[in-house]
């Protein structure tokens, strides 16, 4: 193979990487979600009860809504394929609590977890949650 045909190889390679890429993003829809979410607090016995909510997810926002607080501030580290991650810090009552969350998504279903660390009247505590969610359709 001579140096252009080299080149021109190369090239071929990293457009063909891109496509694979933007390929991968595709997976992820926007619309009407249904997200469940299962939650522990680390050193306690019992599991949190489960929550579901809605959510609209759309090209501008992609990131979940914490249940219960809309005084986080949420932070995307980025669209990687069919995962976005994210990190968030949350203001309460009870305290501030900072943590990590990802979504990987797969067609019609998602799952995905987080890590929130709660500094509050009562000490530090490690919240551990799973989230599974599916597809439900256009955003209402």
């Amino acid at each position: 193979m001579n140096e252009k045909e080299n080149i021109m190889q190369r090239i071929f390679s990293v457009l063909s990487l891109l496509m694979i890429s933007s390929g991968a993003m595709a997976e992820i829809r926007t619309g009407l979600w249904e997200i469940t979410i299962n939650g522990k607090i680390e050193g306690m016995p019992h599991a949190m009860p489960t929550q579901v909510q809605q959510q609209c997810f759309t090209d501008e926002n992609m990131l979940p809504k914490p249940p219960h607080s809309d005084d986080c501030v949420m932070k995307s580290d980025g669209l990687q394929g069919n995962r976005i991650e994210w990190t968030a810090t949350c203001h309460s009552p009870q305290g501030k609590a900072v943590g990590t969350g990802f979504m990987d998504f797969n067609g019609n279903t998602m799952e995905g977890g987080t890590e929130m660390v709660m500094n509050g009247p009562h000490g530090t505590m490690k919240v551990v949650t799973t989230v599974a969610g599916k597809y439900l359709g256009k955003c209402k």
